[in-house]
């Protein structure tokens, strides 16, 4: 179907206003020799504090967790992935969308977070199961906007597009595309192409209830 992004954006803007010194000692004993002082030996202080450092690795523990986490049914993979998160209660409240992202002839699902442990004043967390034929399996997690967003006809690396509100402190809230690559669809949606308020999108709308 043809979907125009402007009454899209005009929607969420609906939606969102509703809810909405020492001196040096004379003649002084020559102190003994001290070693070089190096980063190594050298204290913390003010002026010179502990440089942090990233710990290697992150991208690819975040990509075999991803590959871990499947199951036979959807709402299977879905609670395995609670599980792993130790979420509980009310942080478990999801919405389930079917549809083939990567053409193969198989529905994928797309779980769209509806709790504040995955939500926040940007946006809710969008988990992606690739239906692999036997089963699911988490191939994505995005940070997303707001619903609805769209499947569109357009792909990229095989995989459709996604066109998705999104909002941010600097620049309020704007229709973003999420294009696929081979580590599947990106984490943060503020760092994807914003599309034009009156550029037309074809594909399927999702969440259009939520």
């Amino acid at each position: 179907m043809s979907f125009s992004t402007k009454r899209l954006a005009l929607g969420l803007v609906v939606l969102a206003t509703a809810c909405s010194s020492g001196r040096v000692p004379e003649a002084a004993a020559p102190a003994p020799a001290q070693p070089p002082s190096t980063a190594a030996n050298r204290p913390p202080d003010a002026a010179h504090p502990p440089v942090r450092r990233e710990l290697p690795g992150r991208s690819a523990e975040a990509a075999s967790r991803r590959r871990s986490i499947s199951g036979p049914t959807v709402q299977a993979a879905v609670n395995r992935y609670l599980q792993a998160e130790h979420a509980t209660g009310a942080d478990r409240k999801h919405v389930v969308e079917r549809v083939d992202l990567n053409g193969d002839n198989r529905d994928d699902a797309l779980v769209l977070m509806q709790s504040r442990r995955y939500c926040s004043a940007s946006g809710c967390k969008v988990l992606v199961f690739q239906n692999t034929g036997d089963g699911y399996s988490l191939s994505s997690e995005m940070r997303l906007g707001r619903t609805p967003m769209i499947a569109a006809n357009t792909r990229t690396n095989g995989w459709r597009d996604l066109v998705a509100p999104m909002t941010t402190a600097r620049a309020g809230m704007q229709l973003v595309m999420l294009k696929h690559s081979d580590a599947g669809y990106p984490a943060d949606g503020e760092r994807a192409p914003v599309v034009s308020p009156n550029r037309e999108i074809n594909g399927r709308v999702l969440f259009s209830d939520d």
